[in-house]
C-alpha cells in the first residue's frame, strides 16, 4: 500500500463498486521514516525474532488495534485477488472515494388548482401625462381603499389615472413524474486480508510479509478514528464502513400559480355615478372628488408552473463508521 495521510473510504467485503482509482491516492506518509531493518524489504537473516518464522518481524501493535492486515487493490476488468498465503481470512475493503453516478434528476409536472387564487390588494396611481401610464414618478397613490372611501388628498388636475393588475398566489397540485437517482458506490476498492491466527513474539506480534499480488507494506487498523499510530505503522489514514445515501426526490416538487388579477375604480363623491378609471385612463376632469371605489377583481387566466425550474432531489451521500487504518512505511533508500 502506497503511503498517504488523508481520508480513504471502507465498505465491507462483498460490496461497492470496484471502479479503477489511481493507487497513489492511498496512504502517504506525513510521518518519519521507518527503520530498514524492520521494514517489508529487509533481508530474512537481520530480521527474524524469537517466535517468528524467518521471514517474519516481531512488532508491538498497540492495546485498541488490529492487525496485521494485507491490502491488494482490485482491477476493475480482472476478479479481486482471493486472500492466501499467512493472510487466508477475509476483512473488509477499503474504498477511495465516493461515486454517485450520473447526475441525479427529479422531474416535475403541476397538476390543477387545489386553492383558489387570492389577489394583492390594487393600487390606484396617478401618472405624469408627460410620462405616460406605469412610469415614475407616480404623483400621487392609493390602495386598500373601501367602497367609497376617502382619498385623502385632491387628485392631481391632469394626470392620467390607472389602476393595474395585481399578481395572484394560488396553490396547484404538484405531481413527480419521474426520479433518478444512480446508486451510490465508492469509485476505487483494495481486498483486506488477515492472518488466521497470527504468531506471538517476545515483544507481540509476528508479521508475515504480504503475500504475492498485495502491496508489500502492512497496516493495522482500530475502531477509534483519533487513536495514535504506533512507531512501525505511523502513516494514518481515516477510512470507512458504508456510505448512507439519502437522496429522495419526495417532497422536492412545488408549484405555484402564476397570473393577475384586473380591478377597475370609480372616482367621485359617492352621490352620483364616479369617473371610471382602468389601467390607463386619461382625460378625467377630477374637480370636486373625494372619494374613490374599488371594484374586482377579475381573475386571468391562472397557469400552474413549477417553481424555480428543474430540480435535484434533496438529501446527500456521506461515509458511516470511521475507522483508524496505520501503515507501514517504506524501507528507507540504501
Amino acid at each position: 500500500m502506497g503511503a498517504c495521510s488523508g481520508d480513504i473510504d471502507v465498505e465491507p467485503a462483498g460490496t461497492g463498486n470496484d471502479s479503477e482509482t489511481d493507487a497513489d491516492t492511498r496512504a502517504s506518509a506525513d510521518a518519519g521514516t521507518a527503520n530498514p531493518s524492520t521494514g517489508p524489504g529487509a533481508d530474512a537473516s537481520d530480521t527474524a525474532a524469537p517466535g517468528c518464522a524467518a521471514d517474519e518481524t516481531c512488532v508491538l501493535i498497540p492495546e485498541g488495534f488490529v492487525g496485521p492486515i494485507a491490502l491488494a487493490r482490485n482491477d476493475v476488468e480482472l476478479p479481486a485477488l482471493g486472500c492466501q498465503g499467512a493472510y487466508p481470512e477475509p476483512g473488509f475493503r477499503l474504498s477511495n472515494g465516493i461515486d454517485s453516478g450520473d447526475e441525479a434528476s427529479c422531474t416535475c409536472a403541476c397538476g390543477p388548482l387545489v386553492r383558489t387564487p387570492q389577489c394583492e390588494p390594487p393600487v390606484l396611481s396617478a401618472f405624469d401625462p408627460a410620462l405616460g401610464c406605469n412610469e415614475f414618478p407616480v404623483l400621487d397613490a392609493w390602495d386598500r381603499l373601501q367602497r367609497c372611501g376617502p382619498l385623502g388628498s385632491e387628485p392631481p388636475a391632469g394626470a392620467i389615472y390607472g389602476i393595474g393588475p395585481t399578481p395572484m398566489d394560488g396553490e396547484c397540485e404538484a405531481v413527480l413524474v419521474d426520479a433518478q437517482i444512480p446508486t451510490a458506490s465508492f469509485a476505487t476498492e483494495w481486498t483486506v486480508c488477515m492472518p488466521a491466527a497470527p504468531t506471538t513474539c517476545d515483544i507481540g506480534t509476528c508479521v508475515p510479509p504480504a503475500p504475492p499480488g498485495f502491496d508489500e507494506l502492512l497496516c493495522i487498523y482500530s475502531a477509534d478514528q483519533t487513536a495514535e499510530c504506533p512507531e512501525e505503522f505511523p502513516s494514518w489514514v481515516t477510512g470507512y464502513t458504508g456510505l448512507d445515501d439519502t437522496r429522495t426526490c419526495n417532497d422536492v416538487c412545488q408549484c405555484r400559480t402564476t397570473g393577475f388579477c384586473h380591478w377597475t375604480a370609480e372616482l367621485g363623491d359617492c352621490d352620483s355615478p364616479g369617473l371610471l378609471v382602468e389601467e390607463c385612463t386619461p382625460g378625467l376632469d377630477v374637480a370636486g372628488v373625494t372619494h374613490a371605489t374599488f371594484f374586482g377583481p377579475t381573475l386571468g387566466d391562472p397557469e400552474c408552473t413549477a417553481k424555480n425550474g428543474p430540480k435535484g432531489p434533496a438529501g446527500e451521500v456521506t461515509e458511516t463508521g470511521a475507522t483508524r487504518l496505520c501503515c507501514q512505511l517504506p524501507p528507507a533508500p540504501e
